[in-house]
């Protein structure tokens, strides 16, 4: 019998990737991560769903971004990704508004467009 799907949204399953990445040590902390376009490109996903993933890190304390310098491994990453504290119960309330942040860029830029 095969793996069940993963049923999770895409964001979701990258950030667990990226987050095992930061153990294993492949992403070393205060060393820069892929770029957003790079890691949409490697992944075959949107860009906007690679911006989930990575602020779903930053919440954790995982990462953070800077702008014109990516997104760096903060110190301590590896350890706080080891101990994985439960989630913050405002977690998925934070996660759809990011959603809805997304939606109205897309939103808005359809409407400068028209």
């Amino acid at each position: 019998m095969g793996e069940q799907p993963d049923r999770r949204a895409p964001h979701e399953q990258l950030a667990d990737r990226l987050r095992a990445k930061i153990v294993d040590g492949q992403f070393r902390e205060d060393e820069r991560i892929p770029s957003v376009r790079s890691l949409a490109a490697s992944e075959g996903l949107a860009p906007g769903t690679v911006q989930q993933a990575i602020n779903q890190l930053k919440r954790e304390g995982l990462v953070i971004t800077a702008r014109g310098q990516g997104t760096k491994v903060v110190s301590g990453a590896m350890a706080m990704a080891v101990a994985r504290t439960p989630p913050d119960p405002l977690l998925p309330v934070v996660e759809r508004l990011d959603e809805l942040e997304a939606r109205v860029r897309t939103l808005e830029a359809w409407v400068d467009r028209g």
